[in-house]
């Protein structure tokens, strides 16, 4: 969770050094950050309404199948809006009066937002409201691609903010950046390859109930054919302590990988036979 807070914090000042360069920004950021010109509120506080809507539109989309933890994507929002407002006065008291201290600016900005995505990939806890959203309007559709959904999204937040921008002579350019669909399991294939484990992995199958909303290659091979994606839970106890994928310190307890090459032979044999 500290690793969590700690990026959005950072995310701030990369998201203001980006908006300050005046030369580019995300599709997600768009929409704040021209609403400012015409509201009130902050940047920062137009930035977490934006990212609340996408959350409680992920709720509406998904239902119960929610996850529990994805609701501190409400957190998150909070701690961006206070990072965002915290670093824009600071940034702007700087004059970028040329196109070289602008480039310079952008550069820093997405440096930094880099580094934020490998903090949150060590946090391994919860998603961008932004990136939680296309993930769930793809689940909940059941979309055979992850960009049928991606792309307009990005387009219609793209063309709202143009739009916006039209009325004050400001123009914005969106690059986008797509990363995994989501992986959608065939459920016939699921159920037979279930019950084909059974016969030898009696006791030791789980099946994971609710979504989960992290990324995963193996999406692209379940557009071109049916299966479905096993996990093998197999982490190794370091000084008391299971660490998750991602950190220095994960490993798994090699004596438990037979079970992986059995379940891969007795399904390919059940399928042949």
């Amino acid at each position: 969770m500290l690793y969590l807070q700690l990026s959005f914090i950072i995310m701030g000042l990369g998201i203001n050094l980006v908006a300050h360069a005046n030369l580019s920004t995300s599709a997600l950021t768009l929409i704040p950050l021209v609403l400012n010109e015409l509201d009130p509120l902050s940047f920062g506080e137009l930035t977490m309404i934006f990212n609340i809507i996408l959350v409680i539109s992920q709720v509406i989309l998904l239902g119960k199948s929610f996850p529990l933890l994805q609701y501190f994507q409400i957190n998150v929002s909070f701690v961006l809006r206070v990072s965002v407002d915290f670093w824009r006065p600071k940034i702007q008291n700087f004059e970028l009066k040329h196109f070289l201290w602008q480039l310079i600016a952008v550069v820093i900005g997405c440096f930094t937002i880099v580094l934020i995505i490998m903090i949150q990939l060590k946090a391994d806890f919860v998603n961008n409201p932004g990136e939680g959203i296309v993930k769930a309007i793809a689940l909940r559709f059941n979309t055979e691609l992850f960009s049928k959904i991606k792309v307009p999204l990005d387009r219609k937040i793209e063309q709202t903010a143009r739009g916006i921008g039209a009325t004050l002579d400001v123009e914005g350019v969106v690059t986008y950046d797509y990363k995994y669909p989501p992986v959608t399991n065939d459920a016939q294939v699921t159920t037979e390859v279930v019950n084909s484990l059974e016969e030898i992995l009696s006791g030791h199958l789980v099946e994971v109930e609710e979504p989960l909303m992290g990324g995963e290659d193996y999406a692209y091979y379940l557009y071109e054919a049916p299966g479905t994606f096993l996990f093998l839970s197999n982490p190794s106890n370091i000084k008391g302590q299971f660490h998750v994928h991602q950190p220095v310190k994960f490993d798994v307890n090699e004596s438990l990988f037979y079970m992986a090459t059995a379940a891969f032979v007795k399904v390919a044999l059940d399928y042949l036979n």
